[in-house]
């Protein structure tokens, strides 16, 4: 696919230009929030403190970069994460910020504005009339508004990291698990429910992990991202992620290091809205690309001119952990997923889909079966007619309900096929097509009876899919509860290109120049604080050379237009963290570059995770009301690896 390349560049102009210099918050005083975290276990003294790790002694102050000072305390500290006798003099939280009364559907939230009247804060960050609809943000929504407020709970996990053996396709290979078990297992909460997620790495290795989709507001540093939102996890150590499932909806889990998800760090996670209906049969679908050789050594192959900016083509795809593409021992063995009888007016089965791959894009097919699009990427739309395939890129996810042909025998099984799309290799995979069966009654571990079924003819018209003419685009469709997003206050012109390099490999996304998102672990000898620490402890960042943090300024409560034009022969799958977007407009592939004359989707559907096609341009808007730091990155790995990120900051 991707001839000649690697530097991917992406350019990023602002149309006000981008702060020259860091900015810094103004300090506030610990007052009562001095020692005030609880549940955490306390460290020791010159240990590591902070949200999820721990608490000093009484008598220590936690600094900004997450260290018990058994010294002097600092000019600035964590007030919550330090002792109720030391003398911290206060921190530079992103909290305790005034919040000014927002306009009508303006932004809300922390430090950005309080909805007026009747109207909530939506978890998505903009004052809403839909208040029985989104999950809402009390605290900052109107005074006359009659918030839906969930009953929740507090729900633990472990994950246990560690490097296994395993043959999921048949070729035996180490991989990691976690709990034992590839993917990882699947965390299930109700919408408000708190997450208490004790991560124990037995991996020789750093590690992080990310919670995909999840919206962390007010949880910045749970976001999981190494240099960005904390300092990895270092091996045979433990982590608690603590955060809050605002959201319902399907989202993921994996590692956001090195490409440790290639591997096998990750799984899913499915957050319940308990007011709406449990279907008779539901299953969970998580499909991924699978190799041979271990990432590590892949990435490094990759970034290297040897690879002439081909991307690692995967050997085959796996269904929930199985595959059968090279099996030579340990046959037979397909992902059983449960159905119910129904029909399209009463469907009896829903399935999540969930792209998880490194690289690959897939289309999945069941026969004798049509799919009805209900969610993307959580958010429920308004249900599309029923359809022959789904087309989902790495990444994203999209929620179907599942209705036989009336010439499909009762109750008998059908085989389901996920194919990677072969286009975008630079040579084909070996075994694109991995298989699993949906079976009516009694769900077993393995098939009672494999399928006899033969594969439907797909036309366009009956694909949904975000690049081929005469298929239902995914961004055609309309979200259940829509009110028009607000407008831009802000525009960024992003342009992405891959190009070659005499010496290496590596993605460029700046302004003006080309800078990978790499962060060095030490500058000057010093150990390198993640991009959070350092705005808040006014620690100054290492200068951008031709690697560097490639953080740029927003103002809380910007309402943001991405204008990306791809100026690339392949598509990129864009993620960002802490924030849903609207897809304003999406063009076809080789359609050109944006134009202030192609109109907007007047029903925008909102997403995390969207496809710029190739030669083509797509615009994206987000509201800036979820503080912190936040990337914003392409889905494909090798190209995260490669630098194709940015950081957004504002507090």
């Amino acid at each position: 696919m991707r001839s000649a390349m690697l530097l991917a560049a992406l350019v990023l102009a602002l149309d006000a230009g981008p702060a020259a210099a860091w900015w810094t918050p103004p300090r506030t005083s610990c007052g009562s929030a001095l020692g005030s975290a609880t549940g955490l276990p306390v460290a020791a003294e010159g240990g590591f403190c902070g949200a999820g790790l721990a608490r000093c002694r009484p008598h220590q102050c936690c600094s900004q970069e997450g260290v018990c000072q058994t010294a002097a305390c600092p000019s600035t500290c964590q007030c919550e994460f330090s002792g109720r006798r030391s003398q911290c003099p206060g921190s530079m939280l992103l909290t305790n910020v005034p919040t000014p009364v927002a306009p009508p559907a303006g932004p809300c939230g922390d430090g950005v504005a309080t909805c007026p009247g009747a109207q909530c804060c939506s978890v998505l960050g903009f004052c809403t009339n839909q208040c029985a609809q989104w999950p809402v943000d009390p605290k900052h929504s109107g005074p006359k508004s009659k918030c839906w407020t969930p009953k929740t709970t507090t729900r633990h996990y472990r994950l246990e990291l560690k490097w296994s053996v395993g043959a999921p396709d048949g070729f035996q290979r180490a991989l990691i698990t976690v709990n034992g078990q590839m993917p990882g297992p699947t965390l299930r909460a109700n919408v408000g429910d708190r997450l208490i997620i004790t991560v124990v790495n037995k991996l020789p290795a750093n590690t992080t992990i990310h919670w995909h989709g999840i919206l962390q507001r007010g949880t910045n540093i749970m976001d999981g991202v190494p240099g960005v939102t904390q300092v990895a996890l270092k091996p045979f150590a433990t982590q608690i992620y603590d955060f809050v499932a605002s959201m319902p909806g399907a989202y993921w889990y994996h590692s956001h290091f090195k490409g440790q998800y290639i591997d096998g760090l990750r799984g899913a996670m499915v957050i319940r809205d308990p007011r709406r209906p449990r279907f008779p049969a539901e299953a969970d679908m998580q499909l991924t690309d699978w190799y041979h050789t271990p990432a590590a050594k892949l990435m490094k192959e990759y970034l290297t001119p040897a690879s002439q900016g081909n991307e690692p083509v995967p050997i085959t795809a796996l269904m929930n952990g199985i595959g059968q593409g090279s099996c030579t021992s340990n046959c037979g063995r397909y992902a059983v997923l449960p159905a119910a009888p129904g029909n399209c007016s009463l469907p009896g089965t829903r399935i999540r889909i969930y792209n998880q791959a490194a690289f690959a894009w897939f289309t999945v097919r069941i026969d004798g079966h049509r799919m009805m699009v209900m969610a993307l990427d959580g958010l429920p739309v308004n249900v599309s007619q029923p359809l022959r395939a789904i087309r989902i890129n790495a990444g994203q996810r999209v929620t179907v309900a599942v209705c036989p042909d009336a010439s499909h025998p009762a109750g008998k099984p059908a085989w389901i096929r996920a194919e990677m799309e072969q286009f975008v290799f630079a040579t084909d995979a070996q075994y694109p097509l991995v298989l699993g069966v949906l079976q009516y009654g009694e769900l077993t571990a393995q098939p009672r009876q494999l399928p006899t079924t033969k594969p439907d003819a797909v036309v366009p018209s009956q694909l949904l899919a975000s690049g081929v003419a005469g298929a239902v685009s995914e961004y055609s469709l309309k979200p259940v509860s829509w009110e028009s997003p607000p407008a831009a206050t802000e525009r960024l012109l992003l342009n992405l290109s891959m190009y070659n390099d005499p010496d290496t490999n590596w993605a460029h996304f700046s302004p003006g120049g080309n800078i990978s998102m790499s962060i060095p672990p030490k500058n000057g000898g010093r150990a390198v604080p993640s991009i959070v620490q350092a705005l808040l402890g006014r620690t100054p960042l290492p200068p951008n050379s031709n690697f560097g943090y490639n953080t740029y300024f927003l103002k809380p409560g910007a309402v943001v237009d991405i204008i990306i034009n791809n100026f690339d022969t392949g598509e990129h799958p864009l993620h960002l963290h802490g924030h849903w977007f609207w897809v304003m407009a999406q063009g076809l592939p080789n359609a050109g570059t944006w134009n202030p004359s192609i109109p907007l989707n007047p029903t925008p559907i909102l997403r995390d995770t969207a496809t710029v096609n190739e030669g083509s341009y797509m615009v994206l808007r987000f509201v800036a009301s979820n503080r912190g730091v936040w990337i914003f990155h392409c889905h494909i790995d090798w190209h995260l690896g490669a630098g194709l990120a940015l950081v957004f900051a504002y507090v």
